[in-house]
């Protein structure tokens, strides 16, 4: 191996191409350059990476720094859109029912969600505490009321 492929090997860590084991082995035995096998571990997963590789293999490494940026764009674009449907689908609706209760449903974010629950969680603890302490009164009270009969 000359001093060339030794410096190249250098400059790829093992941690990125552990997990792609095909581009890890054709890199190692200089079938693809380091250009190459950088611009593919920049977007490789396990599926795509045969693929890929397949791609570096008869292309040069412009072609594949081209694909990977185009790649990199559409999945970019796929994520927003994705996004933008979890947006739309957000919603919030909330009435009193009959008795004066309160009906609330909703379909939040995971944060949003969150944050809500927290609320609703600060505001409930106080009243439901309260709740149970007039009930122990009213139990205690109950008792003292039959023993006092006895």
């Amino acid at each position: 191996m000359n001093q060339y492929r030794v410096l190249e090997l250098a400059k790829v860590p093992d941690a990125v191409l552990q997990d792609m084991p095909l581009i890890d082995a054709s890199f190692a035995t200089g079938e693809i350059s380091y250009s190459k096998a950088r611009a593919m571990t920049r977007v490789a997963t396990p599926e795509t990476e045969e693929a890929l590789l397949n791609i570096a293999r008869h292309g040069t490494a412009s072609h594949v720094e081209q694909l990977v940026s185009k790649y990199k764009c559409v999945k970019r674009n796929m994520e927003d859109e994705a996004e933008q449907e979890r947006e739309e689908s957000r919603q919030l609706t909330y009435y009193q029912d009959n008795n004066g209760m309160w009906v609330i449903n909703a379909r939040l974010s995971p944060e949003a969600g969150s944050l809500l629950v927290k609320a609703i969680e600060a505001v409930v603890a106080p009243i439901q505490e309260e709740k149970r302490e007039q009930l122990l009164e009213q139990r205690l009270k109950a008792e003292n009321e039959e023993t006092e009969q006895e």
